[in-house]
């Protein structure tokens, strides 16, 4: 996947909101922001993350795929090959609704707008985060992670 192609998706999303009545610039940003922090694990804009919050990290996030029967296509984005698509369902499924709600309340768009954003995104910026079909250690991962913030502004 090339970097033109990312940029192009992540612009997209924080440019512009999908339906008329939604906030625009700030929608499609603050989802971005809210992947990356559900990524990293790390802090929100609500305070000190802990293992318990829903946040997670990558790891718990790909566990949380491969208990739900979708191991294949969480591999298919960390390894090298092509990305393999997921449906907004799987993603609700993958993340788990109190994840996609999270994202959703934090970025001002409803749940509908956004499982097909993560959808689209989330395979992009996973595949982005391991580079070489290989899960970062947390400093690598923390280091992909401001790059893309930097992409976003």
């Amino acid at each position: 996947m090339s970097m033109d192609v990312f940029g192009q998706l992540l612009k997209g999303l924080a440019g512009a909101g999908p339906t008329p009545d939604t906030p625009r610039a700030q929608g499609g940003g603050d989802l971005l922001h809210s992947v990356f922090d559900m990524l990293g694990g790390g802090p929100g804009s609500r305070g000190q993350a802990t293992q318990e919050t829903s946040g997670g990290g990558l790891s718990d996030i790909i566990r949380g795929f491969q208990e739900h029967g979708l191991g294949d296509a969480m591999s298919s984005w960390i390894g090298t090959g092509e990305n393999q698509p997921v449906t907004p369902d799987q993603i609700r499924r993958g993340l788990g609704s109190e994840r996609v709600q999270e994202v959703a309340q934090r970025s001002g768009l409803s749940m509908e707008t956004v499982l097909p954003m993560l959808a689209a995104a989330l395979p992009m910026v996973i595949d982005m985060l391991t580079p070489r079909g290989q899960v970062p250690d947390q400093a690598g991962l923390e280091q992909g992670l401001q790059g893309l913030r930097r992409r976003v502004g």
